[in-house]
């Protein structure tokens, strides 16, 4: 009987709590699963990244590369502007013939399909190293979306592809640690064979990306994790053996030494390239995520060795510190290190990832929202998501119907009078045979490169530093000058006949001769000009009142106005 008592009580228990279980899903509002709010954020965010990152500048000349080595295989002279004979490098040859077979095979949609799998890539790394350390599902998700977005590089160019063969290396790096096997090391040479052909500019940074797994931090409380003895010897080993993979391509030495001669080139300090200049105090871009990784790292020191409320042990590995420091100290010197900057932070936080997480939850459960505040935060979040679809849809349209990549460019970051403006020019140019053209702003070069046009100068400065004799000038300082010469603009009433008489007055005045080459004088800059191979000189935005549209207007018997609309003047040589 006692038995037959306590079964009834132990079923009456069971019930009671089923009853309350149901009666709490009951009274208690139903909340959005974490997973199914990633699906839906990330699908989103993919899409309008991917509309934004498949247009990026940099794609047009990938894929006019890729279509003319699909055609014609790798070139060793230029072949996309006017000057003939002019030596190349196709330092990512492999990768613009892919992406280039990618638009031929499945169109222009296919590449915005191809974007969102390669930023889905990184987010996906990216959150496999986060869930290692947070388990909390919504701390995962904003986490892994702040150090994705990090990555600054969520396009069409190679630098994701640079990225995932990184993380591979270091995989194989890792497994090599843990199982002393050294099959793994073989994937030192397979990523950096890769990455000659692909991308030759970046192949010094799977040689950077060992240091910190052979160097100690000198600070107790940081634990070494770096190798020791005969596995460092090992490691140092396999890289040196895997340096002749890099002379597979078909540059050979003049790919590997490639990002050298463009620095050696001194083709930067005529064209100013932002993510090749030191990162600026003034940019929230890379302030701020710099600004928080730093904290993260002093806190992560002072705080190395003790028990989060987790009761995880936080412990600053030198492994972290090394990878996370060095990158600060890349992206300090140039931009162009930035994304890299975010695979230390991700190592950083690899390691303090657990007291984050704490903060976070401490910090949530002390939020309290009424309905006033969750109207306000819901209906800002529409008018967001509302603004940045309109932005979008008329490009995904022009996607989804296999337009021109450039009136996708047009439509996405220009309005309507811009994309009329555009397709106009592309259409005069087209009509006619002698189509090369020269245009200002120079990135447009890349615009008529892209629909088949041979241009001036292509978004590639450092082709164009060499000289061809002693005295002369590059294209690109040509290019330069064509572009910056301001000296006079403040006169009023300007016009290019004024530019001459001054010139000859201060000739009178003084002979000293001109000591900044990029501002040529007026009658050097006319000569200039009329010394230009290209038959078309297109002026958008703000260069259409510049010195070039005065020598242009004033010159009209040498050249005439073929087309003007809002945005921009076509002029052609007569």
């Amino acid at each position: 009987m006692p038995k037959m008592k306590e079964m009834r009580h132990t079923v009456d228990e069971k019930s009671q709590n089923e009853k309350e279980h149901i009666m709490d899903c009951l009274e208690s509002p139903k909340r959005l699963s974490p997973f199914l709010a990633e699906i839906l954020f990330c699908t989103v965010w993919f899409i309008l990244q991917g509309i934004k990152g498949m247009v990026d500048t940099d794609v047009f000349y990938i894929i006019s590369t890729g279509n003319y080595i699909l055609s014609h295989g790798i070139p060793h002279t230029n072949p996309f502007v006017t000057t003939p004979g002019m030596p190349i490098v196709v330092q990512n040859w492999a990768y613009c013939a892919m992406i280039a077979w990618a638009r031929k095979s499945f169109g222009t949609a296919g590449l915005l399909i191809l974007t969102v799998i390669m930023i889905a890539g990184v987010y996906l790394v990216v959150r496999s190293l986060v869930a290692k350390t947070v388990t909390d599902p919504w701390v995962r998700l904003i986490c892994t979306v702040i150090l994705t977005n990090m990555f600054g590089y969520l396009n069409l160019r190679p630098e994701i592809l640079t990225f995932l063969l990184i993380i591979l290396e270091l995989y194989g790096i890792e497994k090599y640690r843990q199982t002393n096997k050294r099959v793994y090391l073989g994937m030192i040479p397979v990523t950096m064979l890769a990455e000659v052909n692909f991308h030759a500019s970046y192949w010094i940074m799977h040689l950077v990306v060992l240091l910190p797994c052979l160097v100690k931090f000198p600070y107790k409380r940081v634990t070494q994790t770096c190798m020791t003895g005969k596995m460092r010897r090992t490691l140092i080993f396999a890289a040196i053996l895997s340096m002749p993979v890099l002379l597979v391509n078909p540059y050979g030495l003049e790919n590997v030494t490639y990002v050298f001669d463009a620095v050696a080139s001194g083709a930067l300090k005529l064209m100013k390239i932002s993510e090749l200049l030191p990162f600026a105090l003034n940019d929230l871009t890379y302030v701020l995520p710099i600004l928080g990784s730093v904290l993260l790292f002093f806190y992560g020191l002072e705080h190395s060795g003790q028990r989060t409320e987790q009761g995880k042990i936080l412990t600053l590995t030198s492994t972290a510190v090394w990878m996370w420091g060095g990158f600060l100290i890349l992206v300090i010197s140039k931009a162009k290190w930035y994304p890299f900057f975010m695979l230390g932070t991700l190592y950083l936080f690899k390691d303090t990832g657990s007291a984050i997480e704490d903060a976070m939850k401490k910090l949530w459960s002390r939020i309290r929202l009424d309905w006033a505040t969750k109207l306000v935060l819901a209906i800002c979040m529409a008018v967001l998501v509302v603004g940045l679809g309109k932005e979008s849809v008329k490009p995904l349209r022009m996607i989804f119907t296999n337009q021109s990549l450039t009136d996708v460019y047009f439509a996405r970051y220009a309005d309507d009078t811009m994309l009329e403006d555009w397709r106009a020019v592309r259409q005069t140019v087209t009509e006619d045979p002698d189509s090369d053209i020269c245009c200002l702003p120079p990135e447009y070069n890349q615009f008529f490169e892209y629909e088949g046009f041979q241009v001036y100068i292509d978004m590639r400065p450092e082709l164009y530093i060499s000289k061809k004799g002693e005295g002369s000038r590059s294209i690109l300082e040509n290019m330069v000058s064509l572009y910056n010469m301001r000296r006079n603009l403040t006169d009023t009433n300007l016009s290019f006949p004024l530019l001459m008489q001054k010139e000859k007055k201060n000739e009178k005045e003084s002979q000293k001769p001109e000591k900044d080459g990029d501002f040529l004088s007026a009658k050097e800059y006319e000569a200039l000009v009329r010394d230009i191979p290209a038959h078309y000189f297109l002026l958008a935005n703000a260069d259409r009142g510049g010195i070039l549209g005065l020598f242009l207007e004033e010159h009209d018997g040498e050249y005439k106005k073929s087309y003007e609309g809002k945005n921009m003047i076509l002029y052609k040589r007569r």
